[in-house]
């Protein structure tokens, strides 16, 4: 029961991490796109 929590809890985490990273690219393709924030593409 211990070992499925714990791997239970790896699984979560890994999604939460992906949808991070998915926020980060929309966010840096905004930038791209928008001209007025090509500046915080240095």
């Amino acid at each position: 029961m211990t070992l499925t929590k714990v791997v239970g809890g790896v699984i979560a985490d890994t999604t939460i991490t992906s949808v991070d990273i998915l926020d980060s690219t929309i966010t840096n393709a905004k930038m791209a796109v928008d001209p007025a924030n090509a500046s915080n593409l240095s």
